[in-house]
């Protein structure tokens, strides 16, 4: 233990390190320390008092030099500022109801220090007394707070002329980390996916969230990208990611989230994400260990939480609003297949969970085309990566900057020009203005579409690339998604006529059913289907609901209570493992299958 004895004109106290994180101080107002040193009746971390690996002297002040006074933030809410020399500290009003030791901590986090209970009750009837609450520049939380914007990070988007705003939250510091140029970001990442419909609709979806402030939507908006592991759904994320900080695992961090965060983590990083999109990695990631029942319940909070921006971090207070954000998640099958049943009930009602489906007829995955001289899509994705990884984090500065000088010139204007580009988006649709759901639907779209072409005017997103077409393009895959599945019979049916069914009949094998998905096999009891477990997700994009179904469990042959059986249908006469399924009656009249 070092003893060291500091002295203050009103203070003689003892600094002990008692270890590599806890200090001790002891000693009382005015008066000489004991003998024994042994042991210290107060303690703080280190980190509170500022205090790194070196002893140092601190100037604890007296009891009557701090001040309290009144301030409402651009939310309304009452905040109490707590001045110490040239050191000011804000909590809110609400806070000083806590335990003296939260207030302490939350006080010295920010350079102010009250030490001892009768300090600590000076100040709470000093801030008892507060009757004025003037409005004050104080950026409570990332997003827009009045006229101002905030990133994560702690930097502000101030419009000209205003005087600095007074950051009250704690910042994260490589949330949105930035590197590089803007010129190299649009040249190595935006204008190369220009031809990429995937790209061009996340990149554009990414400047959404501090546009939603202009608008009339209720509620947060989310996406789903659904589609095979290996497709390049985490890539295109990451890359969305480049737009606001890191795209990937580098030394200034990242800005997309894995979702192993508990649903407690989860409020508080909607929080952090305020007017901001959070972009989740992989939804099968949350809870995977739990039970389905366990797990069910987890992504009903987690979905609702998201849709609602309700959270729980502290109590409400008036004036205080749920987070607002945009939220995209990739996942290998439909979210709602992993919710549950009923959860149709919850996200469909509310039309704000859009599912893009990536499994149908993409040979490169994710990737529309790749453009030369790449030879492959991972040679091309490599590139963007490496891309992304060297520029990050100016396009949305430079956007922000756009936009809060926007807003405060004329916020009609821009409301206006919003709204015009979603009507334009909704007529080229072709959209039944009848069918409210509908039209919900495609207006989200709309909104990804006018988030884009306000990029282009900012200079952000280049000016050539096409987003009509691609968003376009993106919602007519969610439309197709969207319309309710036909009969599993009459799927199966299409699949026995597709021309890379095989039709095998009699004793003789074909020569190519290793290579074949879905085979048709005449058996003594009629016509069976089998397809191969290996791929059934990009067979059935709905396989999660599907495989729970009464109509799987009436048409599918198992064997032994299982429904899956093998087979030697692999390569080269190998067994492994399909799913038999017999065709309907009808489907037996004829002889189109032989």
């Amino acid at each position: 233990m070092d003893n060291t004895v500091y002295y203050h004109p009103a203070v003689r106290f003892t600094l002990c390190r008692h270890s590599s994180d806890v200090w001790g101080i002891w000693g009382e107002w005015g008066k000489g320390l004991p003998s024994d040193r042994r042991d210290c009746p107060f303690y703080l971390p280190y980190n509170i008092l500022g205090i790194r690996h070196q002893a140092q002297q601190w100037e604890f002040p007296m009891r009557d030099d701090f001040k309290a006074s009144g301030a409402t933030d651009p939310f309304g809410i009452h905040w109490i500022r707590v001045s110490q020399g040239n050191k000011d500290a804000y909590l809110r009003r609400s806070e000083f109801a806590a335990a003296a030791t939260h207030i302490a901590a939350k006080l010295a986090a920010q350079g102010v220090f009250v030490i001892g209970p009768k300090n600590m009750a000076t100040l709470v009837a000093q801030v008892a007394s507060v009757q004025d609450f003037p409005d004050a520049p104080i950026i409570s939380r990332p997003g827009w707070s009045g006229s101002s914007f905030a990133l994560p990070s702690g930097e502000l988007f101030l419009p000209d002329g205003k005087q600095q705003g007074v950051v009250a939250f704690g910042p994260v510091p490589n949330k949105c980390s930035v590197k590089g140029t803007l010129k190299g970001w649009k040249n190595g990442v935006a204008k190369p996916l220009g031809q990429q419909k995937f790209g061009q609709f996340l990149l554009s979806l990414a400047f959404l969230p501090p546009l939603m402030k202009f608008t009339d939507r209720i509620g947060n908006l989310g996406f789903e990208i659904q589609g095979p592991s290996g497709t390049g759904k985490s890539t295109l994320q990451m890359l969305m990611s480049s737009i606001l900080g890191g795209a990937s695992q580098g030394d200034d961090g990242h800005y997309w989230i894995g979702l192993e965060v508990t649903l407690n983590g989860l409020e508080q990083m909607m929080q952090e994400h305020s007017d901001l999109p959070i972009i989740f990695d992989e939804a099968t990631l949350l809870a995977a260990g739990a039970s389905t029942k366990e797990r069910t319940t987890i992504f009903k909070a987690l979905t609702s939480k998201l849709i609602t921006g309700d959270n729980n971090v502290r109590p409400q207070e008036p004036g205080q609003t749920g987070s607002r954000h945009c939220y995209v998640i990739s996942t290998n099958e439909p979210l709602l297949s992993l919710l549950g049943q009923d959860a149709e009930v919850v996200i469909g009602a509310a039309d704000r969970l859009v599912t893009i489906p990536l499994n149908v007829g993409r040979p490169f995955g994710a990737f529309d085309t790749i453009p030369e001289p790449y030879k492959s899509g991972s040679e091309f994705a490599s590139a963007l990566m490496n891309a992304a990884n060297e520029h990050h984090g100016q396009p949305i500065r430079k956007f922000l900057n756009a936009l809060v000088k926007a807003y405060n010139e004329d916020e009609g204007k821009l409301r206006h020009e919003i709204a015009n580009h979603v009507a334009e988006f909704c007529r080229r649709a072709s959209v039944d203005q009848n069918n409210g759901s509908a039209v919900r639907r495609a207006e989200s779209f709309g909104l990804v579409y006018a988030a884009g072409k306000i990029a282009q005017k900012y200079n952000v997103l280049p000016k050539n690339n096409k987003l009509g077409p691609s968003i376009l393009s993106c919602y007519r895959l969610h439309f197709d998604h969207a319309k309710p599945p036909k009969p599993l019979a009459i799927r199966l049916l299409e699949l026995s006529e597709q021309p890379s069914t095989i039709k095998w009949s009699g004793k003789k094998r074909p020569t190519n059913l290793g290579d074949a998905a879905v085979i048709v096999r005449k058996g003594d009891s009629g016509f069976e289907i089998w397809i191969k477990t290996k791929g059934i997700e990009q067979i059935f994009s709905d396989w999660g609901v599907l495989k729970k179904s009464s109509e799987f469990r009436s048409l599918v042959i198992g064997d032994n209570e299982r429904d899956a059986v093998y087979r030697n249908v692999g390569a080269k006469g190998s067994r492994c493992r399909v799913f038999r399924f017999k065709l309907p009656d009808p489907i037996l009249e004829g002889d189109r299958l032989l």
